[in-house]
C-alpha cells in the first residue's frame, strides 16, 4: 500500500508541474494540434487526484485498522497478565497458611521463630562481650 501510495504521490506532483508550466504558457504542448487540450488535461488532472484521495484515505484507514487491531492485542495481554497476577496472589495467600501450620513443631510449647525475631543472650545487651577486658588505650578512673 505504501508503494503505491508514493507512486500516486510522484504522479500527483508530475501533474501540478506540468499543469503550472501549461498554465504559465512556459510548455505548449498539444494546444495548437487539439482544441480541447485543456479539458483532456484538467480531467485527467481530476481523475489523478481523485486516485490520490482515494489512496490516501485507504493507506489511513489500514494504518488505523493495524492501530486497532495492534491496542487490542495489547489489552487482551494486559488482562492475561493481570489474570496471573491475581492468581499468582491468591496462590500466594492459599499457601502461606499451609507452610506456618506445616512447618510449626508439633510441641506447641516450643517458641516458634520468625526472620524478623531478635534473640538476645543474656550479659549481651549492652553489645559487649562480658569475658573481653577494656581497651588497652584507655585509662582507668
Amino acid at each position: 500500500m505504501e508503494a503505491i501510495k508514493k507512486f500516486v504521490n510522484v504522479l500527483v506532483i508530475l501533474y501540478l508541474v506540468a499543469a503550472t508550466l501549461i498554465y504559465l504558457d512556459v510548455l505548449k504542448v498539444g494546444q495548437d494540434a487539439n482544441p480541447n487540450f485543456n479539458t483532456t488535461f484538467y480531467v485527467v488532472g481530476g481523475v489523478i487526484l481523485l486516485l490520490e484521495l482515494l489512496v490516501e484515505n485507504l493507506y489511513i484507514a489500514t494504518l488505523k485498522r493495524g492501530q486497532v487491531h495492534t491496542q487490542r492485542k495489547i489489552n487482551e495481554l494486559k488482562a492475561l497478565l493481570y489474570d496471573q497476577k491475581q492468581e499468582m496472589q491468591q496462590y500466594r495467600s492459599n499457601r502461606t497458611p499451609e507452610t506456618n501450620t506445616s512447618t510449626s513443631p508439633l510441641n506447641s510449647s516450643a517458641p516458634v521463630y520468625d526472620r524478623n525475631t531478635i534473640i538476645v543472650k543474656p550479659g549481651f545487651s549492652s553489645g559487649q562481650d562480658p569475658n573481653r577486658s577494656s581497651p588497652k588505650n584507655s585509662d582507668p578512673i
